[in-house]
């Protein structure tokens, strides 16, 4: 029932397969057919990485801020203390 499924559309996702075996009235678990769709389709080619500059050219900013509230010492004037962090990272290809 899978290979005929596979056969007709090859790029169907696993989940989709699962239920389609579900509908016809097979009611086992999703790992099965997991593992069954996995050993029958073909496997994947190598992942190719595109590199378009030297190392060091490109680079990525992020900024960020959270306040943190939390409870502040005892005998002190207010129940809770905020402060504030901030944090910048750049990364760089290599």
């Amino acid at each position: 029932m899978i290979a005929e499924i596979l056969v007709a559309e090859s790029a169907l996702p696993t989940m989709e397969i699962f239920f389609r075996v579900w509908d016809r009235g097979n009611d086992c678990g999703k790992s099965p057919i997991y593992d069954l769709g996995v050993s029958m389709r073909s496997p994947a080619g190598p992942l190719l990485v595109g590199v378009e500059g030297r190392p060091g050219e490109v680079s990525q900013y992020n900024f960020g801020e959270v306040t943190m509230a939390y409870m502040a010492e005892p005998g002190t004037e207010t129940d809770t203390a905020n402060e504030g962090l901030a944090r910048f990272v750049r990364v760089t290809s290599w």
